[in-house]
C-alpha cells in the first residue's frame, strides 16, 4: 500500500471517533482531519531514515517502526506528557489544547498508525506480535502475488488503493459541497476508476503468471540471500562468487522452470501489438519470449535484469539503472559480447538449455527462446495467445528462410 494509507486512516478515524469528533469546534475538526492524514503515512518515514543511513529501504517493514507495540508505546507516552505538562500551560494554550481536543488528537495518532499497519499486513510482512515473536505475518501477500513485469500500477493493490482514494474523495466532497446533480455526477466519477481497475486487475491476475517474490531453494522468502545489503532483484551476482547471474546457473534447474511456466497456459504478449487487447496483455505482464526466460531465471533466484543493465550502463547504451531498454536485444548483445554464439545450421546439435536467437538481415533480434528437450523449445510466437511449448520447426516455419538463427555454444 502507498496511496491509500492517508485516506483510509482519515476515514477510519472519522468512523471510530465519530461521537468525540462531533463535539469539537470546527477548527479542531479540521486539525484532527489533517493529523489523521499525516499520522496515516508516518510509519513510512522509516524509509527516509534508512536511505539517510545508507541501509536498504526494502527492510523498512521489518523494523520496530512497523510494529503495533511501538505506536501503542508512543501513544501512552504522549498521554503521559500531556498529563504532566498541561499544568504549566498559559490560559490561551490551555484553551487551545483543552483535554477534549487533545484526547481526540492523541487517539487519532494511535488509530491512524495502527490502520497503516493493518493495511500493510494485507500486502506486506510485518512483525505483528513483536516483542513476543519476530515472526512476520501477512494476509494476501502470497495469495495474490504480483506479476513480475506488470509493475505496481497494474497490480491488485493499486486498484484497491484507487478505490479507497475514490471513497475518501466522495466523503470529503459530501462534507464540503452541498448536494446537487453535479455532486452526484462527481461521486460517480470518483468511484468508477477504482471499480474498473479492480475488475480488470482481478481478471488479469488470474490470467497472468504471477511470481515476483524471491525465494531460496527451500521455497522460503529471502530477498537478500547473500546478506550483502543489496536487494537480490537488483543484484547482478547474488552469491558474490564473481560470476554474474546469467552464466552462474545450473541449466538442469532452469529448463524445468521454463517448462513449468509454459504449462501454466497463461497470457502471452507482444510489445509491438497496437490493438487494445494486446496492449492490455503486455501491460499486465503477459509473457514474451524474453519474459519467459527472465521469469525462469528469477524463479531460481538468479534475476538477469541487473546483469543486462550493468552491461548497458558500462557500454553507454543507457544512462542510469532506471533507463528503458530493449531487453531482448540486450540479452542477445550479452552473449554476442562474450563471443559464445554460433550460427544454427541443419547439422547443429542443440544442447538442452541452449539459448537461440532469430535475427533479420540487419541482425536485429526478432525472437528468442531456449531448447528444452528433443525438438521442443521454450518461446512465444507472435500468434500465441497463451503459453505453450513449440518445436524449433514451428519457429523456422513462421519466420521463413530469410532469417538467421544463432545459438549459444
Amino acid at each position: 500500500m502507498f496511496l491509500a494509507h492517508a485516506p483510509i486512516s482519515f476515514l477510519g478515524n472519522e468512523l471510530i471517533q465519530k461521537k468525540a469528533i462531533a463535539k469539537l469546534k470546527q477548527n479542531e475538526k479540521v486539525l484532527v482531519g489533517i493529523a489523521a492524514l499525516l499520522f496515516g503515512i508516518m510509519p513510512d518515514i522509516d524509509i527516509l531514515i534508512l536511505i539517510g543511513s545508507g541501509l536498504p529501504s526494502f527492510i523498512h517493514h521489518t523494523l520496530i517502526s512497523h510494529t503495533p507495540i511501538f505506536y501503542i508505546g508512543v501513544w501512552l507516552l504522549l498521554k503521559l506528557i500531556y498529563w504532566v505538562v498541561r499544568r504549566w500551560f498559559s490560559k490561551p494554550v490551555e484553551k487551545f489544547l483543552n483535554p477534549e481536543f487533545v484526547n481526540v488528537l492523541i487517539n487519532t495518532f494511535l488509530i491512524a498508525t495502527l490502520l497503516h499497519l493493518a493495511m500493510d499486513i494485507f500486502a506486506e510482512d510485518i512483525m505483528l506480535l513483536y516483542p513476543f515473536t519476530t515472526q512476520n505475518f501477512t494476509i494476501f501477500k502470497y495469495a495474490f502475488e504480483p506479476n513480475l513485469f506488470g509493475g505496481y500500477f497494474m497490480g491488485l493493490t493499486f486498484a484497491i488503493e484507487i478505490l479507497m482514494v475514490g471513497i475518501f474523495l466522495i466523503y470529503l466532497f459530501n462534507k464540503i459541497i452541498k448536494r446537487s446533480r453535479f455532486h452526484t455526477i462527481m461521486n460517480i466519477c470518483y468511484i468508477i476508476p477504482g471499480m474498473l481497475l479492480l475488475v480488470l486487475g482481478t481478471y488479469a491476475h488470474f490470467n497472468t503468471y504471477n511470481r515476483s517474490i524471491l525465494r531460496d531453494i527451500n521455497g522460503k522468502v529471502n530477498v537478500d540471500i547473500d546478506m550483502d545489503g543489496v536487494y537480490d532483484a537488483h543484484d547482478m551476482d547474488i552469491d558474490n562468487d564473481g560470476k554474474d547471474n546469467i552464466l552462474d546457473i545450473d541449466l538442469k534447474n532452469l529448463v524445468p522452470q521454463v517448462k513449468t511456466i509454459l504449462e501454466s497456459g497463461k497470457w502471452t504478449a507482444d510489445s509491438t501489438m497496437t490493438n487494445l487487447d494486446g496492449k492490455v496483455r503486455y501491460s499486465y505482464g503477459g509473457m514474451t519470449s524474453f519474459r519467459l526466460i527472465s521469469q525462469a531465471y528469477f524463479n531460481i533466484h538468479s534475476p538477469i535484469s541487473p546483469v543486462l543493465k550493468d552491461m548497458l550502463m558500462k557500454d553507454g547504451s543507457i544512462e542510469g539503472y532506471s533507463s528503458e531498454y530493449d531487453a531482448q536485444n540486450a540479452f542477445y548483445k550479452y552473449f554476442n559480447y562474450r563471443k559464445i554464439l554460433k550460427t544454427l545450421n541443419p547439422d547443429t546439435v542443440l544442447a538442452q538449455g541452449a539459448m537461440f536467437f532469430v535475427l533479420d538481415d540487419k541482425d536485429a533480434v526478432l525472437n528468442m527462446g531456449i531448447v528444452l528437450e528433443n525438438s521442443n523449445v521454450g518461446t512465444v510466437l507472435p500468434y500465441d495467445t497463451n503459453l505453450k511449448t513449440h518445436t524449433l520447426q514451428e519457429v523456422t516455419n513462421y519466420y521463413g528462410g530469410d532469417v538467421k538463427l544463432m545459438t549459444t555454444e
